[in-house]
């Protein structure tokens, strides 16, 4: 079994994909040029993420930045990565601290 990591915010046509593989075994560069086709990001969602990894000092600074309020952007997180900004925010930080 295989796995590959999507970036937060990537959606897959699970159903689609599934179908092209039935009953075939393909080998896993197969697969990922496969994903390109069956996936799509929500560029609303990566610019959120980018602006709260961008050492901004808080989510609602962030909102301000991309020029939403706080709850649209909760709420767009929410729906779309099933997490909070403020989540999203500290894996950032502590990413960070963990770099240096």
């Amino acid at each position: 079994m295989t796995g590959f990591r999507l970036k937060a915010g990537v959606r897959v046509k699970k159903d689609c994909l599934l179908d092209s593989v039935v009953n075939k075994y393909p080998e896993d560069d197969e697969i990922i040029n496969r994903l390109d086709d069956f996936t799509f990001r929500n560029f609303c969602v990566e610019e959120a993420l980018e602006c709260l990894a961008s050492g901004v000092k808080s989510v609602a600074h962030a909102a301000a930045e991309i020029g939403v309020s706080q709850r649209t952007l909760q709420r767009l997180l929410l729906r779309e990565t099933n997490r909070s900004p403020v989540y999203w925010f500290m894996l950032a930080r502590v990413r960070k601290a963990a770099r240096s």
